[in-house]
């Protein structure tokens, strides 16, 4: 039997694709995935943040929410302990610069 196809826009970060994904697969449901092309965006998030004296925007692009939105908030943080004069700022959970 050929297997059904599901045709979706991202698993990234469309939360009703990732569903009908997910219960397809819950389901143990013979299946292929068909993601549609041009329908990968970037999400840009900006954070404001302040030390009480001053306030800097930080943004984080990512493919989805919830990295871009990591990437502003670690950005913002580093940024305010440098500007504090801390000589190395890490931020537990941030990935390590190379």
């Amino acid at each position: 039997m050929t297997a059904a196809t599901l045709t979706i826009s991202s698993r990234n970060y469309s939360s009703w694709s990732l569903r009908g994904w997910l219960i397809c697969r819950m389901a143990g449901l013979d299946f292929r995935t068909e993601v549609l092309s041009g329908t990968d965006a970037t999400t840009r998030v900006l954070i404001d943040t302040t030390d009480g004296r001053a306030t800097w925007t930080t943004v984080g692009v990512a493919p989805n929410l919830v990295e871009a939105s990591w990437q502003a908030l670690v950005d913002g943080i580093t940024y305010g302990l440098l500007k504090a004069g801390a000589a190395n700022p890490s931020v537990a959970g941030a990935p390590s610069a190379v």
